[in-house]
This record gives C-alpha cells, structure tokens and sequence, in this order.
C-alpha cells in the first residue's frame, strides 16, 4: 500500500492516531520516567542533607576541640609566663596540674570525635594533640619532683613559654585553616 492509494478523508483520521500514539507514548513515559527521576531527585536531596549534617557536626567538634586546645595553652602560657616573671607559687602548679587532668581528656576525645568525621582534619587534630601533650609533658618532668626548689622549676619552666606562646597564637589556627579549607572544597563541589 502506498500513500497515494489511501483517500484524503483518511488524513486525518490517521494524523489523529498518530498524534494519540505520540500522546499516550509521552504519558506512559511520564508515567515511567516522572518516578525514577524523582526518587533520584530525592536520593540526591537526602545524600545532600546528611552530608550538610555530618559538616555541622564536624565543625562543632572542630570548635569544641579548638576550644579546649586553647583551654591547655593558656594554663601552660599562665604557668610558664609566670615562672619567667618571678611570680610561680607551688599552688599555681598545683592548680594547673589539676586543670589539665580536666582538659587533656577533653582533647583526647575532641581528636576521636573529629577522626570518626573526617581522616584529613583528624591528622591536624592529632598533631596539634601531640604538640600540647608535648608541652605538658615539658611541665610534667620539671614539676612532677614536688620537692624540688620552686626557684629551679621556675628557671626550667620559662623555657617552655615561647613553645607555649607560638603554639597559642600560631599553631591552634592550623586546625581552623584546614577546616576552612574543606568547607570551601565542599561548597565548590556542592554547585551545579
């Protein structure tokens, strides 16, 4: 059959089917299609959110361990500030021990919190653990002989103030820095 044998009436009837068949085509895929399209609409939404939640929670860890990083370098600056001026007393070194007994622990469990989140910052996490573990064990040995002369542990102590200091308004920003510098590589790959 050829085109020429079927009559003009016939035209439109057949322009109607054809039109019908291209609409119930385009339904049926809608109908296939629209789902599937959605779900992964969803499923990218959903991976989108806890990877949003998972960063809060990261940054979170971040400041609390920052915070309490802070915390022992500020006793240690106080402590070895105050031997290098003549001002150490017995009680102060009692009462930084006491002090970091309270916040090492804090620290040790801020680097596990970041490492459970993100392998890359807990490694400057961990660093920065060691470093003022480091310091304190500084203080530790000069201090722990209880009977020794506080004018020695005062002359020893003032040492570790400028290791103290650097790592108080230096070296804590490293962490912060590395935090930043993930967030700015998440919102880049976060754009369409």
């Amino acid at each position: 059959m050829s085109w020429d044998d079927i009559p003009p009436e016939a035209y439109g009837v057949i322009g109607a089917l054809v039109g019908a068949l291209i609409g119930f085509s385009g339904s049926v895929l809608a109908i296939v299609l629209t789902p599937r399209a959605q779900r992964a609409l969803e499923e990218a939404k959903l991976r989108s959110a806890r990877q949003d939640a998972m960063h809060k929670e990261l940054l979170v860890r971040i400041q609390t361990l920052t915070a309490d990083l802070a915390s022992a370098a500020h006793s240690i600056c106080w402590l070895s500030w105050a031997a290098g001026h003549g001002t150490l007393t017995k009680k102060m070194i009692t009462e930084y021990d006491r002090e970091l007994h309270l916040i090492l622990p804090k620290i040790i469990g801020g680097v596990g919190a970041v490492a459970s989140l993100d392998e890359e910052l807990a490694q400057t996490a961990k660093k920065l653990h060691d470093e003022i573990v480091g310091l304190d064990a500084n203080i530790g040995a000069v201090t722990a002989g209880s009977g020794t002369d506080l004018k020695t542990v005062a002359e020893e102590l003032k040492d570790v103030h400028p290791g103290a200091y650097v790592f108080a308004t230096e070296t804590l920003y490293e962490l912060g820095d590395a935090a930043r510098a993930k967030t700015n590589k998440l919102l880049e790959a976060s754009f369409f």
